[in-house]
């Protein structure tokens, strides 16, 4: 996933216009104000990007290492909110998900071939700016329409054959794969459930790799109706 981000210049605050650096670190002072409460993260645009206070994390002994990928947000998540934590979701500015590249990095510092774009004096709000958007908007919503080809930036990946670091594309990506569902069976198996929604069903953190799952639950209580079914067919049948 690429994320890039831009800042929202028709933003104003009493007046004055704030970047998204700089919006960012004014949550990242009320956060960290103790008078604030129990504060873990604030998400921008789910955790497309996202501001952490690290001694949360600590607090509830760190990431699962044993669930990389897929689900290792969901266990974190979840632990944070058992333990009183506060996850916020808030705006900072446009934050996108796209699967391909911008042509042109020049674009985001609203720069041409030529020169920089001034069409405005402080270099707001210039047609460099919403041409980008425009770019950024056509990239998201094609990621979002391409169900079968969203996740696959791993196995699009050529060159580099020779360099120290070089990765067979083909091959990173089925790995990547694989390292996803093991990531979603260990979360399985560790809350017994392949959701998210481990608070809705009651659990806390002293609950981990001690539930049923609930998909086995499911299955049995499939079992015994069809067993109790099948007993009482043939007094239904009069037989």
């Amino acid at each position: 996933m690429d994320s890039p981000v831009v800042s929202d210049e028709e933003y104003e605050e009493e007046g004055n216009y704030k970047s998204l650096y700089v919006r960012a670190v004014d949550d990242m002072r009320q956060i960290m104000d103790p008078a604030y409460g129990k504060s873990a993260m604030r998400w921008y645009s789910y955790d497309r990007l996202e501001l952490v206070r690290t001694q949360a994390i600590i607090d509830v002994g760190g990431w699962d290492t044993l669930i990389p990928y897929y689900m290792t947000d969901c266990d974190m998540h979840e632990r944070l909110w058992m333990k009183g934590f506060k996850i916020e979701a808030t705006t900072v500015g446009r934050i996108y998900d796209i699967f391909s590249s911008v042509d042109d990095l020049e674009t985001f510092y609203r720069r041409t071939s030529q020169a920089i774009n001034v069409t405005k004096p402080d270099g707001r709000k210039s047609t460099a700016y919403y041409t980008l958007l425009a770019k950024l908007d056509v990239m998201q919503k094609a990621k979002e329409s391409d169900i079968v080809r969203r996740n696959t930036w791993q196995w699009r990946q050529h060159g580099g054959q020779g360099e120290p670091f070089y990765r067979d594309s083909d091959g990173f990506g089925d790995g990547i794969r694989m390292t996803m569902e093991f990531g979603r069976d260990v979360f399985a198996a560790k809350w017994g459930r392949r959701k998210c929604n481990i608070r809705e069903a009651g659990l806390t953190d002293s609950d981990a790799w001690r539930v049923e799952p609930d998909w086995e639950r499911r299955g049995i209580a499939k079992m015994v109706q069809a067993f109790i079914g099948g007993l009482y067919t043939p007094l239904i049948n009069g037989s």
